[in-house]
């Protein structure tokens, strides 16, 4: 006898509500598809506390607190799906330490060569970045074979100097990682 007034206790409110629930789900879920599954986990989650329930407002208080678990869930979800698509395609050799060095590396030479005049910087970004040639690049920037090297040669060798002060003054380790 007992359950049968939880039953109909469970279709009374099933039927005092369902619109409501049902405009409130459709309003408020970002995909038409994932209404049905969202009313199926409220109307569940009311069968298991139906001894708490006493009108369509508990229904509602569930219906609020299951479309934002639905959508949390799904949020950590693809959070979780993301965060294992970016460790899979991290390599197993790779070196997070040494990565962040020459990077480091990478903006303090950048910045050094950004301090030279125009063409110094032309010279090094179109050899380095572009991987032209120093035909191609002197041919680019009207000047000479000759004058490229010298730029860029000259430049490499204070570049080392500065690189090796910066690594004496900063107290970093040379050598591999």
């Amino acid at each position: 006898m007992a359950s049968q007034n939880i039953s109909d206790k469970f279709e009374k409110l099933y039927e005092d509500s369902y619109d409501e629930v049902a405009k409130y789900v459709v309003c408020h879920c970002s995909d038409i598809e994932d209404v049905k599954d969202i009313i199926q986990n409220i109307y569940l989650a009311l069968y298991k506390k139906i001894d708490k329930a006493e009108d369509k407002r508990y229904v509602m208080g569930i219906a609020k607190n299951k479309v934002k678990d639905f959508y949390r869930f799904r949020y950590r979800a693809k959070i979780k799906e993301a965060e294992d698509a970016v460790l899979e395609a991290v390599p197993d050799d790779f070196n997070l330490e040494k990565t962040i060095f020459l990077k480091y590396d990478a903006e303090k030479v950048w910045n050094h060569i950004k301090s030279k005049n125009v063409t110094v910087a032309k010279i090094f970004y179109l050899y380095f970045y572009s991987r032209m040639t120093i035909k191609d690049i002197s041919r680019e920037l009207a000047l000479t074979e000759s004058n490229v090297k010298n730029h860029l040669y000259r430049n490499l060798k204070e570049l080392s100097v500065y690189m090796e002060r910066e690594d004496d003054k900063n107290g970093n380790i040379k050598g591999d990682f």
